[in-house]
């Protein structure tokens, strides 16, 4: 499946591949954590508030998907758009602008 994500050259094949063959908006969440769970793993360090923290990767609860987030032994789960990506390749970079364009849609 990582081909397929890596493929995506815009906004609309994003949501189309994360969505593909949903019927009920809970599959869509569903389709949208596990491209976005893929898509970002291998992710180490990321910035929150300014501070270097360790990404623990994507979380999903109910109808949000959030970033895990750690500093020493405090976890926090955080919108992803609160979550500053260094160093992120051009398909991650799509796909979480794509995951913030279309969110709202599920």
């Amino acid at each position: 499946m990582v081909d397929e994500l890596t493929d995506a050259r815009t906004i609309e094949e994003c949501e189309e591949t994360a969505t593909v063959d949903c019927k009920y908006e809970d599959e869509c969440i569903t389709g949208w954590f596990t491209c976005l769970e893929e898509i970002f793993e291998g992710i180490k360090k990321v910035k929150l508030f300014g501070e270097d923290v360790v990404f623990g990767g994507i979380d999903f609860s109910g109808d949000s998907i959030m970033g895990i987030c750690q500093k020493g032994n405090k976890k926090i789960k955080v919108d992803l758009e609160s979550i500053e990506f260094m160093d992120i390749t051009k398909s991650q970079k799509l796909w979480l602008g794509a995951w913030l364009k279309c969110r709202d849609n599920y």
